[in-house]
């Protein structure tokens, strides 16, 4: 078989786009979060409190409230263990 001539970038390199994407990365989690954090620190209360819950939903989002529609009966039955049961829970964990 012949081999064929390979066009374009290398096997295994990052196209242009890609490489400043890493850049802009290392860019916001190293040298930015630090800003950040300088500027936040020197924010009033509320100020502080506006910016932090923004930034809070990149680490932690929010919960959506989920509406269950149907027709028709539906039996929901809630279980709560005893407490011997509740301490068997995560005993595998401790040893």
């Amino acid at each position: 078989m012949a081999e064929t001539k390979r066009r374009g970038r290398p096997k295994g390199s990052t196209n242009v786009k890609t490489n400043q994407w890493n850049k802009m990365s290392h860019y916001v989690t190293d040298r930015g979060i630090k800003r950040y954090m300088t500027i936040l620190n020197g924010l009033e209360d509320s100020e502080f409190l506006d910016h932090f819950e923004k930034i809070l939903n990149y680490f932690k989002p929010k919960m959506s409230n989920v509406n269950m529609e149907g027709s028709g009966q539906v039996t929901l039955n809630i279980v709560i263990p005893d407490k011997d049961t509740i301490d068997l829970i995560g005993k595998d964990d401790e040893e």
